[in-house]
């Protein structure tokens, strides 16, 4: 395995399906001054929640 000019390391499919990590996971990288870390942070978070119909509106607000 190599660093790219970039900087940039592909981790291989089957360990990223261990470890699952999905595309775009948040991951936090640590270097203990000998090793490398990479601990994955969570699963990816939708970025809104589902949409509410104007009732439902309506009826939060206290005006159904």
């Amino acid at each position: 395995m190599r660093i790219s000019a970039n900087g940039q390391v592909t981790i291989p499919e089957a360990i990223r399906r261990q470890a699952g990590l999905a595309p775009h996971a948040e991951i936090e990288i640590d270097f203990d001054g000998e090793s490398i870390r990479i601990v994955p942070l969570g699963a990816p978070r939708p970025m809104a929640g589902p949409l509410l119909s104007p009732e439902e509106i309506r009826a939060l607000l206290g005006a159904a």
